[in-house]
């Protein structure tokens, strides 16, 4: 499947039932080869201002299924990891 037809799911965390964001809005951490090892979610900015929680990181292997409109991840394998660098 190509990124292009992925970028508009949407990311569902399974433990909480809440939505986490669109893939297209993430980073991806690829290994040298290409192969995706981490979505990378931002904290959501408010009306335009961003926050300053953590940013998420949930390892591929934390993917339980990828659906036609959805991404159902766990997020009890997510790692917080510090503000995301593109925030000020």
């Amino acid at each position: 499947m190509r990124f292009r037809e992925m970028k508009e799911k949407e990311i569902i965390d399974y433990d909480r039932g809440e939505r986490l964001g669109v893939l297209g809005d993430a980073d991806l951490l690829l290994d040298p080869s290409g192969r995706i090892e981490a979505i990378v979610l931002a904290a959501p900015s408010l009306f335009g201002f961003p926050r300053r929680r953590a940013a998420i990181v949930i390892p591929w292997d934390a993917v339980l299924s990828v659906g036609p409109d959805l991404i159902i991840v766990r997020s009890s394998q997510a790692v917080t990891d510090g503000p995301h660098p593109s925030e000020p």
